[in-house]
C-alpha cells in the first residue's frame, strides 16, 4: 500500500517530461517509455469514464448484489461492452495523436537536461541512510511489525 501511494505521489508531482527523460536516462527503450506514460495518463481517465458508465447502467436499475462469482461477473456484463467502446475509442484518438506528433520518426529530443544536483544527492543519500535506520531498527527491535 505505502508503495502504491509513494508511486500516486511521484507521478502526481513530477512532469511527465521529467519521467520520459528520466526513464531514458536508465535505458529504457522509447516504446516502453511510451506505453508507461499512456498507462499513468489514461488510467484516471478510464476510471472517471467507468464511473460514468456505472452511474448510467444504475440509473436504469442495475446492481451488484450477487456474491456468487459467478453471478458477480454475470452482473458486470453490462459494464463491459460500453468500457470496451470507450477503450477503442480512446486508443484510436491516442494512436492518432501520436502519430501527428512523429512518434517513433526519430530519437527522441529534449528541451532540458536533466542531471542532479549536490542538493539531489545529499537528499538521496540522507533518504537511503533513513531506509537502513529504519530496516535496522525493524529488524533488532521489531519496530513497523504488524
Amino acid at each position: 500500500m505505502l508503495a502504491v501511494v509513494a508511486f500516486c505521489i511521484f507521478t502526481y508531482t513530477t512532469s511527465q517530461i521529467d519521467i520520459i527523460q528520466l526513464l531514458a536516462k536508465i535505458r529504457i527503450p522509447s516504446t516502453i517509455i511510451f506505453v508507461i506514460m499512456a498507462a499513468i495518463r489514461y488510467y484516471p481517465l478510464m476510471l472517471e469514464r467507468l464511473r460514468i458508465v456505472m452511474l448510467a447502467q444504475r440509473s436504469k436499475g442495475w446492481e451488484i448484489n450477487a456474491r456468487n462469482p459467478a453471478k458477480l461477473v454475470k452482473s458486470l456484463l453490462p459494464l463491459t461492452m460500453p468500457m470496451f467502446s470507450e477503450a477503442i475509442s480512446i486508443a484510436d484518438r491516442f494512436a492518432l495523436a501520436a502519430q501527428c506528433r512523429g512518434y517513433g520518426v526519430g530519437k527522441i529530443g529534449f528541451l532540458r537536461k536533466f542531471h542532479f544536483t549536490i542538493s539531489d544527492y545529499i537528499f538521496c543519500a540522507l533518504l537511503i541512510a533513513l531506509l537502513v535506520l529504519l530496516t535496522l531498527m525493524w529488524l533488532w527491535y521489531g519496530f513497523g511489525a504488524l
